[in-house]
């Protein structure tokens, strides 16, 4: 009897071990895990910050949006972030990183725009126009801003019939209208009721450095210019324009009747004495106006130059690339200032 309670005894041990054992791990080997998941915080750029800081700060001022102007540009929207960038533009306004190029919308005209929402606002963009008896309309929305995305726009291809409208609604859902376009009062930015200008106009058009500036504090080219060329035994009229904001005209004919090309784009100041033009236009019909669009197209023409402040004469030499008339590469071209 005492032999077999022993043995009892001994199988009930083991089955006490084995069910202790949970399938046979070693309980003493097991560690529970103590690995958490962690997360790094996400870091605010710098451009959103100040995207933010700017919008609360209209906010706080009592404006309704920000429009800058930024230049007259018809290139593609990555070859007008470059040249922004190239001016410093972008370092002046560090917000302008959060504008994406999903953001850029074009319409007819090449006056480039950057619009930011204040806090709190709402915008949306259209595209405007005007009926036979000059009367504006809305033609159609182009994007609805709800959520303070700030955007690049194109446009107004007339400073007298801008066709951008902004429709720009407070907190309150009362609207205000604005159209961008510069003042053929002073060449700024138009002014409009609670409308921030944030446009930086010592940096478009270039890098306005002392050397070769005239009396007013500008580049000595920045005017408007008149010349000859006799090219093929022919007397040709030339007419430039360049303006501190970076636009360019360019026209030749003969005399002051016949316009055979006219183009308009953009001036970049490349060097000290050097610039380079980007424009584009062609063959023009005998009165002036556009003729066939499928003869025109873009010129891109690198040009040393120098002033000469005594006699107000302005000498263009071609460096590189298209030419201001045919078959003139490196030779140089003489204007006068036109009052």
């Amino acid at each position: 009897m005492k032999k077999f309670m022993v043995i009892a005894m001994v199988l009930l041990s083991l089955l006490l071990l084995a069910s202790c054992g949970g399938g046979g791990e070693d309980p003493t080997t097991t560690v529970p895990s103590t690995t958490e998941t962690t997360t790094e915080p996400v870091t605010e750029s710098e451009s959103a910050k100040a995207l933010a800081e700017f919008q609360k700060h209209m906010k706080d001022e009592g404006y309704l949006c920000g429009v800058a102007y930024l230049g007259y540009y018809s290139e593609d929207i990555g070859v007008i972030i470059e040249d922004l960038k190239y001016k410093g533009i972008y370092d002046k306004h560090k917000f302008l990183d959060e504008i994406k190029r999903k953001n850029f919308y074009s319409l007819e005209g090449s006056e480039f725009y950057a619009v930011v929402p204040a806090e709190g606002v709402n915008i949306t963009v259209n595209e405007y126009g005007f009926n036979e008896e000059g009367i504006g309309y809305a033609i159609k929305e182009i994007v609805k801003i709800t959520d303070g995305t700030p955007v690049f726009i194109r446009g107004n291809i007339s400073d007298i019939m801008p066709n951008i409208q902004l429709i720009i609604t407070d907190e309150n859902g009362a609207e205000k209208e604005y159209l961008p376009s510069m003042s053929l009062e002073n060449g700024l930015l138009s002014k409009g009721q609670q409308i921030y200008d944030f446009s930086p106009y010592d940096l478009i058009g270039g890098h306005f450095e002392d050397n070769g500036e005239n009396n007013e504090g500008q580049l000595g080219f920045i005017g408007s210019w008149w010349g000859e060329y006799t090219l093929n035994d022919e007397l040709l009229s030339l007419t430039m324009e360049l303006t501190s904001d970076g636009m360019a005209t360019y026209g030749y004919g003969y005399g002051n009747s016949e316009i055979l090309e006219y183009f308009e784009g953009s001036w970049y100041y490349e060097s000290e004495d050097s610039i380079n033009l980007i424009m584009y236009g062609g063959p023009q019909s005998s009165d002036g106006s556009e003729a066939d669009s499928t003869e025109q197209y873009e010129t891109d023409i690198m040009l040393s130059w120098s002033y000469d402040e005594n006699n107000s004469t302005l000498t263009l030499t071609h460096l590189s690339g298209g030419v201001l008339l045919s078959g003139t590469e490196g030779e140089s071209f003489t204007f006068e200032k036109m009052e």
